[in-house]
């Protein structure tokens, strides 16, 4: 049997992500720490025991969220 890993991403929408946290440090702030968390996760990801790393999303095939760099 094969692992896999699937990560379940929310449109990275300004207003739309980390909304409780936006209330005390603005809606800008909170999207980047989005961006953060999410690149952390899949480059955390990379590279574990999983056989695959899936994506379950609603973004555009070449949207920037989906090519992140992971630099170690």
């Amino acid at each position: 049997m094969t692992s896999g890993l699937i990560i379940f991403l929310k449109y990275p929408e300004k207003g739309k992500v980390k909304t409780r946290l936006a209330k005390k440090i603005g809606s800008d702030k909170a999207l980047e720490l989005y961006w953060y968390l999410v690149h952390n996760t899949i480059c955390n990801s990379n590279g574990t025991h999983f056989a695959e790393l899936h994506f379950q999303n609603q973004l555009p095939s070449k949207h920037p969220f989906l090519n992140l760099t992971c630099k170690y």
